[in-house]
């Protein structure tokens, strides 16, 4: 009998279910299970797509990310070469708006006995005055090479080293150059008072004329300094009734604070160079004479010594 109504039952419900599916099938009809069951499980589809949403932005969020991150990296690796490039362009602009004047100065004068060099240290202080430059014994660096910024004179080697110089300036007191007033040739030495761009000029005679503004130049003597180029130009002159000296105050042309870069030059030779072109020079010339005995660099030379000598023998 339970069997029976066991099985009654478990029919009777299969049935139900197929009524149901068949009724929702071919006659669908919202009903209130149908409403209910859809108001049940509205929060649920809400809360699922939105979840859904958030996974899927998620994903493309990383996705775009990581291409983001891949972009940047490679946007920061050219950013790093331009700016590579960047600097070493500035490097060279700078070096070259340094060393132009130089360059320039080098070109003209055709100075080929002379190196360039940069200035490394500048000490202007009361113990002494001088330049450390970026040049040695290994560049073929000697003692008493002088310094030269164009046509002023900045001072002379006094200590060689490896990879290093220092250059004494004209404004040591330990510096002295034989030089002489431009206008009134007046001749004496000038000599550094360890201040920053002043030099004394000793032992010029109260029986010599001296102009203030006027330039003086280096005479040659001493075998150290060049001849003719420039030291300064005279700021102020005293002279006291019982001193045979002027009291003369020279200022160099340019501020050596600013000097970045400098030639340096060796008199012995710049004077051996000038010696062979000058004897070079003078063979050309034999030379020319000796092959056309009858040009001159003047018209009428040659007729002129034929009869000067005609006279003579006359006479």
């Amino acid at each position: 009998m339970n069997m029976f109504l066991k099985k009654g039952l478990f029919g009777l419900i299969i049935f139900c279910i197929a009524f149901f599916v068949v009724n929702q099938i071919l006659f669908f009809e919202s009903g209130a299970l149908e409403r209910f069951t859809t108001k049940v499980t509205y929060p649920v589809v809400f809360v699922a797509s939105g979840v859904a949403d958030f996974i899927q932005k998620r994903v493309e969020g990383r996705e775009s990310y990581e291409q983001i991150k891949a972009e940047l990296k490679l946007l920061n690796e050219k950013c790093d070469q331009f700016c590579e490039e960047n600097i070493k362009i500035k490097a060279l602009f700078k070096f070259d708006s340094d060393s132009k004047e130089i360059c320039e100065f080098k070109e003209r004068y055709n100075l080929d006995h002379m190196m360039g060099c940069k200035v490394l240290l500048k000490s202007l202080k009361k113990d002494g005055q001088f330049f450390l430059i970026n040049r040695g014994s290994f560049n073929g660096i000697k003692k008493n090479m002088v310094g030269i910024y164009k046509f002023q004179i900045l001072g002379k080697i006094t200590e060689v080293h490896d990879y290093y110089s220092k250059l004494t300036l004209i404004t040591d007191e330990a510096c002295k150059v034989a030089a002489f007033a431009s206008s009134t040739n007046a001749n004496g030495i000038v000599i550094g008072q360890n201040q920053k761009n002043c030099c004394k000029m000793h032992y010029v005679s109260h029986l010599l004329d001296i102009v203030d503004n006027d330039m003086v130049l280096s005479t040659g003597r001493g075998l150290v300094f060049p001849e003719g180029f420039c030291i300064g130009k005279i700021v102020n002159h005293s002279h006291s009734h019982n001193s045979l000296y002027h009291d003369i105050d020279i200022e160099p042309l340019i501020d050596f604070k600013t000097i970045k870069y400098c030639l340096l030059t060796d008199l012995s030779q710049t004077c051996s160079a000038a010696k062979f072109d000058m004897m070079d020079n003078n063979q050309t010339n034999t030379d020319d004479l000796l092959n056309n005995p009858s040009t001159s660099s003047e018209p009428g030379a040659c007729n002129q010594t034929s009869d000067e000598k005609t006279s003579e023998n006359q006479e």
